[in-house]
């Protein structure tokens, strides 16, 4: 068996990484930076976005190295505003590094005690000065002066790849030129233009990082379960969004499930056993009136009865209308109060449950009769029955074991969406699940979010499937895994 599923998700791979690519394609037709701000973003907001997005990796105007010449205060030293520091050297120019404020001098590294000689680069944070002393909270960290420098010309045509390494613009700080270099390998954008005047650590162009390359990074995220990226508009990490989503999702439908498999096979048992009589009759009328209105329809009868009228009318406050208590996510607090525990799940997710229960009752009632009207006309059928079985015997033990098949692959089918959640319910409830999570991900184009929702989802089918297969052998002595 385990040389078999191994041998099946080895199969699977290629699908998978097949579905992780349709969908990177799909959401990649137009630039997802634009898909995100819309027409009316700003040059400064997408260049910004695209680097956000890991979309392209900036090209900055590189902080040059200076020199410190002379110390004037020591760490520990008490300086006031506007006195020296120390003096260090930058393009052969000699300049002075003073305290804008009061207060006692510290460095910020070991490395670096502004000794003569030793150098750091421009922009960096060299010292600190705790305006209150012994209080680490009243740290002002001082930067060292950002210099102005100006775009003297484009050294590769745009639109083009420039490869890693290679200088791509040319610039001027205080009469001396030096090159910008691209960080790495991609089609080259570029952001500032000749003449432009930009301060030292500012993006003057943009090098998109190649889709294969995003793809690759991506499918190496999902084998590795790193879903640290973060969200693009909670700004938060994918796998922490989704891990806070999904047990509100499964509180709702993992009861669902159960409860509505338990309840139709029972009913579609006792609808096969009165078959053609007036019990199987209305049964099968109720089922097809229940299929037949709307999900949406439940959900508002549901809200207003169990919300809103019986506590209007009987003072009944069984359930919430709306909301979840995140309470219910922590184990400590089910085996620390289950009985407040089981009361919030009551106010917050039973309405739910049992909206989703009474529109699948319908469906699946209809298909598990279906399945036990066609077991009844099978010859181990005809042979019971020739034996003497009685017909509850028949129906209930040998019916039932051997309409298995059927029965297992309808709850495999369910699986995948048990992870998925019940989006309208979500929405409609305010619960925080995996549904609305992935229905405010569209409405946002929050695109790590949709690609990390798709690939959990497309696994946990292949999953399904497998196992779908597995149980098939173990219910039914006569199907081999081979």
């Amino acid at each position: 068996m385990w040389a078999y599923i191994l041998r099946r998700l080895l199969y699977n791979i290629p699908v998978y990484l097949s579905i992780l690519l349709l969908m990177m394609l799909m959401l990649r037709v137009n630039d997802p930076s634009y898909a995100y701000l819309g027409k009316s973003a700003s040059p400064a907001s997408i260049v910004q976005t695209r680097e956000d997005m890991g979309l392209a990796r900036a090209v900055r105007v590189p902080a040059p190295e200076i020199t410190v010449i002379e110390r004037f205060a020591a760490a520990g030293d008490t300086v006031v505003e506007g006195q020296p520091i120390f003096a260090y050297d930058l393009l052969g120019e000699r300049f002075e590094f003073v305290a804008p404020v009061g207060g006692r001098l510290v460095y910020q590294s070991e490395a670096f005690q502004a000794e003569p000689s030793q150098q750091t680069r421009l922009g960096a944070v060299a010292a600190g000065v705790l305006t209150r002393p012994d209080d680490a909270s009243s740290l002002q960290p001082l930067n060292l002066p950002a210099f102005e420098v100006t775009v003297i010309e484009f050294l590769r045509a745009e639109d083009r790849r420039a490869p890693k390494g290679q200088a791509v613009v040319r610039v001027e700080m205080r009469g001396k030129a030096f090159e910008v270099t691209a960080p790495s390998s991609g089609k080259l954008r570029y952001i500032a233009k000749p003449n432009d005047v930009v301060r030292i650590g500012s993006v003057v162009a943009q090098i998109d990082i190649p889709f294969v390359v995003q793809y690759l990074r991506f499918v190496r995220n999902v084998f590795t379960l790193d879903f640290s990226e973060r969200s693009w508009d909670v700004k938060i990490p994918v796998g922490e969004m989704l891990g806070k989503a999904v047990m509100p999702s499964l509180f709702v439908t993992v009861p669902t499930l159960v409860l509505t498999a338990m309840i139709s096979i029972c009913v579609a048992l006792v609808s096969a056993y009165f078959r053609g009589r007036r019990v199987d009759r209305t049964l099968m009328f109720f089922a097809v009136i229940g299929m037949s209105i709307s999900y949406l329809v439940y959900i508002i009868m549901g809200q207003y009865f169990g919300s809103y009228w019986l506590p209007q009318k009987f003072g009944i406050n069984l359930f919430a209308i709306q909301g979840y208590s995140q309470e219910l996510s922590s184990a400590k607090y089910w085996f620390s109060s289950p009985h407040s525990a089981l009361m919030d799940w009551r106010m917050y997710c039973a309405l739910p449950v049992l909206i989703g229960v009474t529109v699948g009752i319908g469906y699946d009632t209809r298909f598990y009769r279906a399945v036990m009207v066609e077991e009844s006309t099978r010859d181990y059928i005809t042979t019971a029955r020739a034996k003497g079985a009685g017909k509850a015997r028949i129906m209930f033990v040998h019916m039932l074991k051997n309409a298995m098949i059927p029965i297992i692959t309808r709850l495999m089918i369910s699986l995948p969406f048990l992870i998925e959640g019940a989006v309208l319910v979500e929405y409609f409830f305010g619960i925080p699940g995996m549904g609305r999570t992935l229905i405010d991900a569209i409405r946002a184009k929050d695109f790590p979010v949709i690609q990390a929702f798709t690939a959990i989802l497309a696994a946990v089918f292949i999953v399904s499937n497998i196992l779908t297969d597995v149980l098939y052998a173990l219910v039914d002595p006569r199907v081999r895994l081979s």
